[in-house]
C-alpha cells in the first residue's frame, strides 16, 4: 500500500502528464518546463530556500518529486517538432548558489535523458532566476525603489563583503552552472513607468540580472549572444493588487511598481483590478509595449527567444486557469490575446 506521500507524488505525475498533452495537443510549438517547489508553509520565497536538489529531505529529493516525473511525462508525450526549453530551477537562486555541482548533474544527466527521445539540438537545458536578487539571500539587501540604487547598494554590500563570498560559494562551479546551460530566463517582474511603458522598459530587469551576475564572473550578455543559447523571459505578468494580494491596487503608481502583486482568487467583480478603466488602459500600455519589444527580438542590447505569462488569477490574460473565469466574468482581455497570437504567428520558432 502506497503512503500518502507516495500518493501525492503518483497524483503530481498523472497532472503533469495531463498538461503536458494538453499542451501538445493545442498545438504549442515551444513548451518551457519551468521545475520550482515553493517552502511547506508558504512563507518563506523559493528564491531564498537552501537545499541540495538531488539530497534526500524526508525520504525525497527535488530530483524525485519534481525533476524526474516532469522529464518521464515530457518525454511520453512531445513531438519531434516540437522545442523543449527545461529549466532545472525557476526562482531558486539560493539552492544554485550553494549546491552548484548538483545542478551541473542533473542537467547533464536529464539532457541526455530527454535527448534519447528527440534529437539533442531541440532540448535545452538551463536555469532561470529571479531578475534581482540572483543568488537569493546569499548577503542580506534593503528594500530599494530605485533602480540606479539597487544597483548601487548591490555592489556596495559585494564588495564588502567578497572575501567572505569567495570563501562561502564554489564560484568557478557557479560559473560552469550558466556556462554549460543551453538556456537561461528570468521571471520579469520589474517595476515599469507609471506615465507609460514603453518597449525599452523591459530591458531593465535584464540590465540588473546581468549586473549582479557579473560581480560573480559571469557575463550574461556574453553568454546569450553565443553559442546557440536562447534566453527567455520565463515568467512574466502584471498583477494589478495591493501588496497584500487581497484588493486592486490604490493606485496606478502602486499598480505598475509592483507587477507581482496580483489577486489569486477565483474571479470575482470586487477584486477584480482590470474593471477599474485606467487600470484596463494601462495593462494594454503595458502589453503592447511588451510584444514590441519580444517581436523585435527583445534587443538591442540583448535577444529574448519566448515569454511566458504567468496564468492564474488577475496576471491570466487570456482566462488560462480554471480560477481565472467564474460566473462573473472573467480577468482575461481578449484584445490583447489577439496581439499575442499575432506575435505568435509571426515568430513561430518563439512560440
Amino acid at each position: 500500500m502506497r503512503t500518502p506521500a507516495q500518493r501525492s507524488a503518483r497524483r503530481l505525475d498523472k497532472c503533469a502528464l495531463r498538461c503536458f498533452k494538453a499542451a501538445v495537443s493545442a498545438g504549442f510549438t515551444g513548451i518551457q518546463i519551468l521545475n520550482h517547489i515553493d517552502s511547506q508553509d508558504g512563507t518563506q520565497w523559493r528564491n531564498f530556500l537552501s537545499f541540495d536538489p538531488m539530497a534526500r529531505y524526508g525520504g525525497w529529493s527535488y530530483e524525485d518529486v519534481v525533476v524526474r516525473p516532469s522529464s518521464e511525462a515530457l518525454k511520453a508525450v512531445i513531438k519531434p517538432h516540437q522545442k523543449v526549453w527545461f529549466m532545472m530551477s525557476g526562482e531558486m537562486g539560493r539552492s544554485i548558489f550553494d549546491f552548484p555541482l548538483s545542478y551541473l548533474k542533473l542537467m547533464n544527466k536529464y539532457r541526455g535523458s530527454l535527448a534519447q527521445k528527440k534529437s539533442a539540438g531541440s532540448v535545452k537545458m538551463g536555469v532561470a532566476l529571479h531578475w534581482n536578487k540572483v543568488c537569493g539571500d546569499c548577503f542580506a539587501m534593503p528594500h530599494v525603489d530605485s533602480h540606479q540604487i539597487y544597483n548601487t547598494t548591490y555592489h556596495q554590500i559585494f564588495e564588502s563583503q567578497k572575501d567572505q563570498i569567495a570563501r562561502k560559494f564554489d564560484i568557478p562551479m557557479i560559473q560552469r552552472v550558466f556556462q554549460s546551460s543551453d538556456v537561461l530566463g528570468i521571471s520579469h517582474y520589474a517595476p515599469a513607468p507609471t506615465d507609460g511603458p514603453t518597449p525599452a522598459s523591459f530591458s531593465m530587469p535584464i540590465d540588473t540580472t546581468a549586473y549582479e551576475l557579473s560581480h560573480w564572473g559571469i557575463d550574461l550578455k556574453a553568454l546569450i549572444m553565443t553559442g546557440g543559447r536562447d534566453f527567455l523571459f520565463s515568467e512574466v505578468g502584471l498583477g494589478g493588487s495591493d501588496p497584500a494580494d487581497s484588493r486592486p491596487a490604490t493606485s496606478l503608481a502602486e499598480l505598475a511598481a509592483n507587477p507581482l502583486d496580483g489577486i489569486w482568487a477565483v474571479y470575482n467583480i470586487a477584486q477584480d483590478p482590470w474593471r477599474i478603466a485606467n487600470y484596463k488602459l494601462y495593462r494594454r500600455e503595458w502589453y503592447k509595449a511588451l510584444t514590441e519589444f519580444l517581436y523585435g527580438g527583445g534587443g538591442p542590447p540583448y535577444k529574448v527567444d519566448a515569454a511566458f505569462i504567468w496564468s492564474v488569477g488577475s496576471f491570466d490574460v487570456a482566462a488560462i486557469h480554471p480560477i481565472s473565469t467564474s460566473d462573473e466574468g472573467t480577468y482575461a482581455d481578449w484584445e490583447i490575446v489577439k496581439w499575442m497570437r499575432w506575435l505568435s504567428s509571426k515568430v513561430p520558432s518563439r512560440r
